[in-house]
């Protein structure tokens, strides 16, 4: 059970990065103009979401297996996917918005 409470803080402190994350990924969006600068921290932060993703997996996995009751496992388990959903449509997004404003930016420079 010590293990469990360990791995869930664990996981906690992640989940609260991501939210930290993506209020800045909203923030540098909603700026008025977008340069080279702006992209470049959007592709940093598109790379942070895949590294919180990959480390997530795996100790959500280790959860998993700690649970022992099925009613327990089962809200788990949608948490999990609902998190993991949020961070793959959240990097679609982002990465969708630099194509878009990297595109912006060529059309500026021609």
């Amino acid at each position: 059970m010590e293990e469990l409470q360990r791995l869930r803080a664990s996981r906690k402190a992640y989940r609260a990065h991501l939210t930290t994350l993506y209020k800045k990924i909203i923030e540098l969006k909603s700026a008025t103009t977008i340069d080279e600068l702006h992209i470049a921290t959007l592709e940093n932060y598109c790379q942070q979401l895949k590294r919180k993703k990959d480390i997530l997996s795996p100790l959500d996995e280790q959860i998993a297996k700690a649970i022992t009751k099925p009613e327990d496992l089962e809200c788990e388990i949608f948490e999990t996917e609902e998190m993991h959903s949020t961070i793959d449509e959240r990097y679609s997004e982002l990465t969708t918005f630099i194509e878009i404003k990297r595109n912006e930016l060529k059309l500026k420079v021609t």
